[in-house]
């Protein structure tokens, strides 16, 4: 829902960037600050790295309205949010069409990640992460 939506970005930039550095790293994505790879954002990286304020605005344009979150109920939006920005819009609504409870969805969303391993197996360095990006993200909104 609407009102959810600075939650929702609280908990996603601190899975991208835990302290709000602004450090660019690189990965599968080219560079990367806040979350926002050049590789899939060209745009916001065109006249230099993208500021906290450009993230935010590029999340919630993006992800969260592209996803349909405003129109999900608690804890739903944002867990649908987050796994919009990863592991993509596409993946997100295929989990969400046979997922509709925090429960199954956190768990479909951790089956995903580790059937695309399977298929890609390069990726195996990033399960972890992603992973334990899940279990983070479903524990806060379990108790909140």
């Amino acid at each position: 829902m609407k009102e959810n939506r600075e939650l929702g970005l609280k908990l996603t930039l601190e899975a991208e960037d835990r302290k709000l550095t602004g450090e660019i790293t690189v990965d599968a994505g080219g560079r990367t600050r806040y979350g926002i790879a050049e590789k899939y954002n060209p745009d916001l990286w065109k006249n230099g790295p993208p500021s906290l304020e450009d993230a935010k605005r590029a999340y919630i344009n993006r992800y969260w309205i592209e996803g349909g979150c405003d129109s999900l109920p608690y804890p739903m939006d944002i867990a649908m949010f987050d796994c919009c920005v990863n592991p993509g819009l596409g993946a997100a609504r295929t989990i969400l069409s046979h997922n509709t409870d925090l429960s199954g969805f956190m768990r479909a969303r951790m089956r995903w990640y580790c059937r695309n391993v399977i298929d890609r197996p390069h990726l195996l360095k990033n399960l972890p992460g992603w992973i334990l990006r899940c279990l983070n993200l479903w524990r806060d909104l379990d108790t909140k």
